[in-house]
């Protein structure tokens, strides 16, 4: 069912002007960051079609005011552009965790350095590898992280947003609800929905889906659950 939902959203966006069009593209794979509580998302915007290289370029500063979310560039290449989006505080959640920072002194991080200088050290290792403790920006557990790295060969448990090793009803959980961030955001859409008025009330209303629909007070969000 999300396959044909995704393929009527694609669709549907491929009708809308340059802007709209890439800032409703982002928004469905960035949407576990965007209204959920994944701390980052990477994406590769390419000059294929729309040029959505050359559209970041010019609407990036815009999508990032709409939509009430930081980036940072990862990678820059001629026919590519690679772009960590976050959200500040979930973020430092995640890399200023205490085990987790301890994992990360060892490829060069520190407590005191800033979000910035973190996401600088990143990058810098991005321009020859993807490096593996990206996982811990993205939100991916840190056993998994490790088991990856050390027993990259070891069978997977669960797959979804990443290679889960343990944990598994906790990851699935998580996966649901990714799943279900980008399928709100395609039925928004869908429904003529304006999507940054969508994910502003996610924000601040994070069930309103949910309790608004059962109450019989749905308005913006009814249907989109």
């Amino acid at each position: 069912m999300i396959h044909n939902m995704l393929k009527e959203y694609m669709s549907a966006i491929n009708c809308m002007e340059d802007k709209e069009y890439l800032f409703a593209r982002i928004a469905y794979y960035i949407a576990p960051t965007l209204v959920d509580h994944k701390p980052s998302t990477i994406i590769t915007l390419n000059q294929d079609g729309r040029n959505c290289y050359m559209l970041w370029d010019l609407y990036k500063e815009e999508f990032k005011k709409r939509y009430g979310i930081e980036c940072y560039e990862m990678r820059r290449k001629e026919n590519g552009i690679t772009i960590l989006f976050y959200q500040t505080q979930a973020l430092k959640d995640v890399i200023y965790e205490r085990e987790n920072m301890q994992f990360l002194k060892g490829f060069g991080y520190e407590e005191k350095m800033s979000i910035e200088e973190c996401l600088g050290i990143l990058k810098g290792r991005f321009e020859s590898i993807c490096p593996h403790e990206i996982g811990i920006f993205l939100g991916i557990p840190l056993e998994d992280v490790i088991t990856f790295i050390e027993c990259p060969n070891k069978e997977c448990l669960l797959c979804g947003y990443w290679k889960a090793y343990s944990n598994i009803e906790d990851c699935r959980i998580k996966f649901f609800s990714y799943d279900r961030a980008k399928k709100n955001v395609i039925q928004a859409v869908l429904k003529g929905i304006d999507l940054s008025m969508f994910v502003r009330q996610t924000r601040v209303y994070p069930n309103i889906i949910q309790i608004k629909v059962h109450t019989g007070n749905a308005n913006l969000l009814k249907g989109i659950m």
